[in-house]
């Protein structure tokens, strides 16, 4: 059966929100995160692994808690650990709800361009930590956007410098791979130092993944695991995107005495710091796009995921997908109502003077795919809520996308170039806009045939 475009906004809509919800902190650490009766916590991880602690072991336990799900993730711990002695800091984004019930101190910072705030508070955690001792266990809640709250530059090196560094890679387009590469390179607590400062207290980190793969060592720049990069592969990012002469003068000379190996390269696999910390992923994009299938099935849809890993740029996923979407128009007369669902995060080349985001964007480059036809939508969007530097998680398009367009005075090809995706979709009430969610998995999109 064939639907109208508010339809289909509110049927993709609907199975995009389940996917968020399925990756909520609350809904995830009630899953994941166990503690018996008579004091042993047991956690467990995306791929089946679990750790087992022995909490009467402790006479203190920490929490450390950053990233646009670090207040929602403590939310969800604090309860758990009733009747212990814990205390602890959480720093999230500004705009991301506080929980004022927190026995831990809440800190609001910038992201994705660092500040002092941020300075003050990673200097703060690094305070709490430092004198640790055997009978201390410190919990770290790391979600994606902790590693732009806690800037901790190293020796020589100003924040004003991270954030310019931070300002460059962004704007060209680098990946959170190729930016928390150069990071932690120019850090005191990324790339597993944050377990120096710990030692020799016991470590146990439960992450929500943002990126592709879910690597550890570069959600939130792996603070509290080995670190497989090295200077010289932050040296080539720089070089890789035509950076390294325009960032300032103490990170060149940062990175150049890192190559030569007269300063101490980040913790690698081998070391001993790391004997006693553990790391579980306990939420990622797939769990989110499983949710979106079972939705998609209860509203008679036929769902297959395409990827978790959509990466590269925004305009060139939004093209492909939308393609691929296409392919099963023949199929819906025959089979029934068609969803492709996909997730991961693409990269914006930020070349014009606009407003929009890598979803708007996908979304806007996929339109013209679409143009014409009747009963199809796709939507691309954030499960933090946020897309860029507006109020929207991303943007829905339609077959009609491109005529509404051009009858409301806009050129899609002209937005694009502009990188003006979110005036686009505004102008045609098709922008998703649903708030900060506490919670970061990365991207969804869901392409509706009808």
């Amino acid at each position: 059966m064939m639907r109208d475009r508010h339809t289909l906004k509110k049927l993709a809509t609907r199975i995009f929100l389940a996917g968020v919800e399925a990756v909520d902190p609350t809904n995830l650490l009630e899953r994941t995160v166990k503690i018996s009766p008579d004091g042993e916590l047991s956690a467990a991880g995306v791929s089946g692994e679990i750790v087992r602690i022995d909490l009467n072991r402790f006479k203190r336990i920490t929490i450390l808690s950053a990233g646009k799900a670090g207040a929602t993730m403590c939310a969800a711990l604090e309860p758990k650990l009733s009747g212990r002695p814990f205390d602890g800091v959480v720093v999230i984004p500004d705009g991301q709800y506080a929980h004022p019930n927190l026995r831990c101190q809440v800190v609001q910072a910038s992201h994705p361009i660092p500040d002092a705030r941020g300075q003050l508070a990673a200097r703060g955690l690094v305070a709490r930590i430092n004198n640790l001792k055997e009978d201390d266990l410190v919990i770290c809640l790391l979600s994606g956007g902790a590693s732009a709250l806690l800037p901790y530059p190293a020796s020589g090196i100003s924040l004003a410098d991270t954030m310019e560094v931070t300002r460059l890679l962004w704007t060209a387009g680098a990946s959170i791979l190729e930016m928390n590469t150069v990071r932690k390179h120019l850090s005191q607590i990324k790339g597993g130092q944050l377990v120096r400062w710990a030692q020799p207290a016991t470590v146990l980190s439960l992450v929500i993944s943002d990126v592709v793969g879910d690597a550890p060592g570069t959600i939130a720049s792996g603070p509290t695991v080995a670190d497989p990069t090295s200077f010289q592969k932050a040296l080539n990012v720089l070089k890789r995107y035509h950076l390294w002469k325009g960032v300032p003068s103490s990170v060149r000379e940062r990175i150049r005495a890192g190559c030569a190996g007269w300063a101490d390269e980040t913790p690698d696999p081998g070391d001993s710091i790391f004997e006693r910390a553990h790391t579980l992923i306990v939420g990622n994009n797939r769990i989110s796009l499983n949710a979106c299938v079972d939705k998609a099935t209860e509203l008679g849809f036929q769902p297959t995921i395409y990827s978790s890993a959509i990466q590269g740029s925004s305009r060139k996923a939004g093209q492909l997908l939308a393609d691929v979407a296409l392919r099963f128009c023949d199929r819906v007369k025959a089979e029934g109502p068609f969803c492709l669902l996909a997730g991961g995060e693409t990269t914006v080349r930020v070349t014009g003077a606009g407003v929009g985001g890598r979803n708007q964007e996908l979304a806007l480059a996929a339109a013209p795919r679409l143009a014409g036809l009747e009963g199809v939508a796709f939507l691309s969007a954030g499960t933090d809520g946020i897309d860029g530097p507006t109020t929207a998680a991303g943007a829905i398009a339609f077959g009609d996308t491109i005529q509404r367009g051009q009858e409301a005075g806009l050129d899609s090809k002209r937005s694009l170039e502009n990188n003006d995706s979110h005036t686009f979709f505004k102008a045609l009430d098709d922008l998703i806009v649903i708030g900060p969610t506490g919670t970061n998995v990365m991207d969804i999109q869901v392409a509706l045939i009808t």
